[in-house]
This record gives C-alpha cells, sequence and structure tokens, in this order.
C-alpha cells in the first residue's frame, strides 16, 4: 500500500564517480579512478562489463534526474568514501550525493502513500546528522528542527529521494499500481510484450509500447537468491 520501498528506510545517498557536480566544485576525478574503486570493492567478483557501464553511464543519469526530473542532488561535504584511503581508487570527498529536504505536501494525496522510515533520520541531512552528534548522539539533536519538519512532514534522506522521484512520476502523469504484484512476462513470437499483474484477486494483462522494466527491490526476502548472492545457507 506504500511506495518507496526500503530506499525510504535508507540514508539515500547515492554513489557517483566524476559527477558534474564533483566538478563544479572543483574535485579531481576520473573514470580510470572511479573504475579502480569499484573494483578494490568488488575483489574480483564484479562483473567487469556492469562495472564498465557504470562507471561510464551513472554520471549520465545523475545530470539527468537534475535536469529533466528536477530532482536536487547535490555533493555531501566531507564524506569520503568508505574504505578511503586505503582503496586504490578512493576519494576523501565528491563521490556521495544526496538530495535536498524534500515536502511531501507537495504530493498532493499520494503523501500518505509515501513511506516513511522508522529508524528516526527521516528528518534530518547528513550534515546536520554529523554537525549534531552524528547516528549514535541522537539526544543532542536539534529536536526542535525535527519536530518542525515533522509538523510540516518535510522529509530527508533516502525518503526525500524517493518523494523526488514520485513527485516527478505523477507530474508526467505515469500511472503508479500500489497494491499490485507482478505475476508473469507475457511474450509474442519470442518478444516480452507487457507484464500480467493481480489486484484485488484479479488479473490482468498491461501491454509495453517499448519494453518492460524489471527493477526491483532487495532480494533478503528469497532464500534461494540469498545463497546465490551472499553464500548464506
Amino acid at each position: 500500500s506504500k511506495v518507496g520501498g526500503t530506499t525510504t528506510w535508507s540514508y539515500g545517498i547515492v554513489w557517483v564517480g566524476q559527477s558534474h557536480l564533483a566538478r563544479a566544485q572543483g574535485i579531481d576525478d576520473s573514470a580510470e579512478e572511479t573504475r579502480a574503486y569499484l573494483d578494490y570493492l568488488g575483489g574480483g567478483r564484479n562483473d567487469p562489463e556492469v562495472t564498465q557501464s557504470f562507471v561510464e553511464h551513472a554520471p549520465q543519469a545523475l545530470r539527468f534526474f537534475g535536469k529533466a526530473a528536477q530532482v536536487p542532488f547535490y555533493v555531501v561535504d566531507a564524506l569520503p568514501d568508505h574504505y578511503y584511503p586505503l582503496g586504490k581508487g578512493s576519494k576523501p570527498r565528491g563521490r556521495n550525493h544526496q538530495v535536498r529536504p524534500f515536502a511531501a505536501g507537495s504530493l498532493g494525496p499520494w503523501q500518505k502513500r509515501l513511506e516513511l522510515t522508522p529508524y528516526g533520520h527521516g528528518r534530518v541531512t547528513f550534515e546536520e546528522m554529523a554537525s549534531w552528534g552524528g547516528r549514535a548522539g541522537y539526544r543532542q539533536w536539534d529536536h526542535a528542527v525535527i519536530a518542525e519538519r515533522e509538523a510540516q512532514d518535510i522529509r530527508t534522506f533516502g525518503g526525500a529521494l524517493a518523494g523526488y522521484f514520485l513527485k516527478a512520476a505523477l507530474d508526467r502523469g505515469i500511472s503508479i499500481r500500489p497494491e499490485t504484484s507482478a505475476c508473469r512476462l507475457l511474450v509474442e513470437t519470442g518478444r516480452v510484450s507487457g507484464v500480467e499483474v493481480e489486484a484485488e484477486g484479479r488479473t490482468r494483462a498491461i501491454r509495453a509500447l517499448r519494453g518492460v522494466l524489471l527493477a526491483t527491490g532487495p532480494y533478503d526476502s528469497n532464500p534461494r537468491l540469498m545463497a546465490w548472492f551472499d553464500e548464506f545457507n
């Protein structure tokens, strides 16, 4: 019944190397260094073609969503790569991006549909959390600011990220169907032509004009996938 998924529970920090936002701040980065750090993280198990595609296209995607969908990304200052300076190609700043606080009221009737994190960080930015003593220093946070944002339903972190994308979809008249399960892909003459969905106990077919994109969330609820990808038995 809610939209946003586990993105709204997360910090919503988007990691992109050599972004236009970093360059605008004079931050030095390159595709080679970005690739080197991702290879370090992969430990020899990452797919080279997928990694290279991410290095090339992630900066383009960040720029596109900022320009076409008005998602206000910015570089999180003083947030280094997780393994800086140990990891080859790691940087002290410039690759971690978050969005500005989001006014959930701008969603109109969809406001109540946007998931809210239960972990207590959904009203503060990374910079605020860091300056107030960090994640573990919750008692020192500025609770007056948090209360004001709760009253106005201002979201931050992953909730803000999901909110901006939801608003961009709604503004474009894109149909969003909560409480609807994707059952199977429809295949005709060897090509995917749509998807069969189920809602309120009934199934229906949705035909695709150009294609079907499967953009699913975590696989932690599926024991078989967890065994494949995380080697948990």
